[in-house]
């Protein structure tokens, strides 16, 4: 998300905590619903997992921003952001 900064107004996304695909990624905030639920015992183990988003960087950019949380941080965006050619978005997205 850092690298996207300079590009589109990425503000508090993707913090854990907050609304949105990063909601539960902070281990107490999902031992605190799932307590909250009735749940006891709970435990979490950290997981990742690797994915194809495309078939290079070109087509992996397109994917991602075209992806909801793509097309909210785009419709934040100025103007100008929004009309730049998205080839340094593709170059970013390429390292992630």
């Amino acid at each position: 998300m850092a690298s996207l900064r300079d590009f589109l107004p990425v503000g508090d996304f993707g913090r854990p905590g907050l609304p949105g695909m990063f909601s539960l990624a902070d281990a107490d905030s999902i031992r605190t619903v799932l307590t909250g639920a009735g749940f006891t015992g709970i435990a979490v183990d950290r997981t990742q997992a690797y994915g194809a988003w495309g078939h290079g960087a070109e087509d992996a950019a397109d994917f991602l921003l075209d992806s909801g949380p793509g097309r909210h941080l785009l419709a934040g965006a100025d103007a100008s952001a929004r009309a730049a050619p998205a080839a340094p978005w593709r170059t970013i997205c390429a390292t992630m």
